[in-house]
C-alpha cells in the first residue's frame, strides 16, 4: 500500500461519542452524568483513538509509593499465651523528632502531582535500559522518534482514601524475556525495587496481563476531572494521528515491525 492510497485523518466527534455510548454500556442517567463531566469523556475519546491508531496494550503495571509509615514496625512488649491481650508497641528509624522534616519531604512528594511525575520518569528510564537498552536519558527523545520504544501510557489515581497517588502503567511491546508475568513480577519487585526508592516496601507491584484494552481504559479515567487528568501526558509514549505527508512519531517502529502494519488500516 502506498501513501497516495491512505485516506486523510478525519476525526468525527459525533461517531466517537457514539462508540464510547455502547462501550460503557450506559443507561441514559449515567450518560447524562458523563456529559457533565467532558475532560473525562474527552480523555476516553482520546484514548479510544489510540487503540484505532494501534496501541495494542499487553500489561498493566500498578504499584504504590513509599510513604513514612512504612518506617515504623510492630514490637510485641508481652507474651501472654496465644496471644490474648498482648500489648505492641512500635519503633522508627532513628530518633522520632529529627525524622519529622524528612517525613514531611516525603509526603509532599506523594501528595504532589509534578513530583509523582518526577518519580514516574525516572522509573520509565530504569525501564527504558533494561527492555530496550537506552542507557543514556538524553537520547531518549531521539529513540522514541527512531521507534526504538514503542508506545507506553502512565496513569497517576489518588484511590478511595485520597491520600497519596498510586500509578499504573499500560506496556504494549516487550522483549521475550520479560513478556510473561513471573518474569515482570520478579523484575519489578526485585530488580527495578532495588535501583528506585520510591517503591513501596509494603506493597509488591502488581502485574496482570490485559485482554479487554476498552473496559480497562474506563477504569483508568475514572478520576479524570477539571483540575485533575489521570493520565500522565508528561511520561506517556503515545500514537499521534497521520500528518499530511503520512507520517507520524512511531510510525517507523509499526513499519519495522511485521506484526504492526500502522498503514494497513484505513483510517476514516
Amino acid at each position: 500500500m502506498t501513501n497516495s492510497s491512505i485516506t486523510p485523518f478525519r476525526h468525527s466527534f459525533q461517531k466517537s461519542r457514539g462508540a464510547i455510548q455502547r462501550h460503557l454500556r450506559t443507561s441514559s442517567t449515567l450518560w447524562k452524568q458523563l456529559q457533565k463531566n467532558q475532560e473525562k469523556a474527552l480523555l476516553l475519546e482520546w484514548l479510544l483513538q489510540q487503540l484505532e491508531l494501534g496501541l495494542e496494550p499487553k500489561w498493566l503495571i500498578t504499584w504504590h509509593l513509599f510513604t513514612p509509615e512504612e518506617f515504623l514496625k510492630p514490637l510485641n512488649e508481652t507474651c501472654t499465651q496465644h496471644g490474648f491481650k498482648d500489648r505492641y508497641g512500635y519503633k522508627y528509624k532513628g530518633d522520632l523528632w529529627k525524622q519529622s522534616g524528612n517525613d514531611k519531604r516525603i509526603w509532599k512528594r506523594r501528595t504532589d502531582l509534578d513530583l509523582v511525575q518526577q518519580d514516574t520518569r525516572q522509573i520509565r528510564n530504569v525501564e527504558c535500559k533494561y527492555f530496550y537498552g537506552i542507557k543514556r536519558h538524553n537520547h531518549m527523545k531521539r529513540s522514541i522518534a527512531s521507534g526504538q520504544v514503542p508506545p507506553m501510557l502512565y496513569f497517576h489515581e489518588m484511590g478511595k482514601v485520597k491520600l497519596q497517588y498510586h500509578c499504573h502503567s499500560i506496556k504494549t511491546q516487550l522483549p521475550k524475556e520479560f513478556d510473561d508475568q513471573a518474569s515482570l513480577e520478579d523484575f519489578y519487585n526485585i530488580t527495578i525495587r532495588n535501583e528506585r526508592k520510591c517503591f513501596s516496601r509494603w506493597k509488591r507491584v502488581d502485574v496482570t496481563k490485559i485482554y479487554e484494552p476498552k473496559g480497562l481504559i474506563d477504569y483508568l479515567v475514572k478520576e479524570t476531572k477539571l483540575d485533575k487528568i489521570s493520565l500522565d501526558e508528561h511520561n506517556s509514549i503515545v500514537i499521534k494521528p497521520p500528518s499530511k505527508q503520512g507520517r507520524n512519531i512511531n510510525s517507523s517502529y509499526y513499519s519495522n515491525n511485521n506484526q504492526h502494519d500502522y498503514f494497513q488500516k484505513r483510517l476514516v
